[in-house]
C-alpha cells in the first residue's frame, strides 16, 4: 500500500536514451487512486544542448487544457486540468486525479544516432507502490 506523504516538493527526473528511429511518443500512463499528482517542465532535448522538442512542456500554453498534448483513456476528461498550484515554474501545471488507467502523450521527431535527455518535474501528494509509464504508440490511441 502507498503513502499518503501530504504536500512534497517537485522532484526532477531525467532519462537519457540514443535515438534509434525518427519518431517517438513520449507517453505517461497514469492510474494514481487514491492520490494525485502535478507534472511540469516536460522537455526532450539533444544532450549536447537543444532546444526541446515538445510542444508546451511547461503547460503554459492555456490556462484551461494543455495543446500539443494527447489524452486518451475512460477518465481524463474530468480528472486530467491545468492549475496554478503547486508549479514548477512558470503559471501552470499539469494536474491529474485520475482512478483509472488514462494517458498523457506527445509524439516528437528524433534524429537517428543522437542522444536525448527527457526531464520532467514531479509534485506528488499519495506515493503510489506502483507507478504506470510507457512509451507506445497506443497512448495517442492509435493502437
Amino acid at each position: 500500500m502507498g503513502s499518503n506523504l501530504g504536500s512534497q516538493s517537485f522532484t526532477s527526473y531525467t532519462y537519457t536514451f540514443p535515438a534509434t528511429r525518427t519518431q517517438y511518443v513520449l507517453c505517461f500512463g497514469f492510474s494514481n487512486a487514491p492520490g494525485q499528482f502535478n507534472l511540469d517542465d516536460v522537455s526532450v532535448a539533444s544532450i549536447v544542448g537543444g532546444t526541446n522538442l515538445l510542444t508546451n512542456g511547461g503547460f503554459e500554453s492555456s490556462s484551461s487544457s494543455y495543446p500539443g498534448w494527447t489524452a486518451t483513456g475512460s477518465s481524463y476528461n474530468s480528472n486530467f486540468e491545468i492549475e496554478t498550484s503547486p508549479v514548477h515554474t512558470g503559471l501552470y501545471s499539469f494536474h491529474n486525479g485520475v482512478s483509472t488507467m488514462a494517458y498523457l502523450g506527445q509524439s516528437f521527431a528524433a534524429t537517428i544516432g543522437t542522444t536525448y535527455n527527457t526531464e520532467l518535474r514531479n509534485e506528488s501528494v499519495y506515493i503510489p507502490e506502483t507507478e504506470t509509464g510507457r512509451v507506445g504508440s497506443d497512448c495517442l490511441g492509435s493502437g
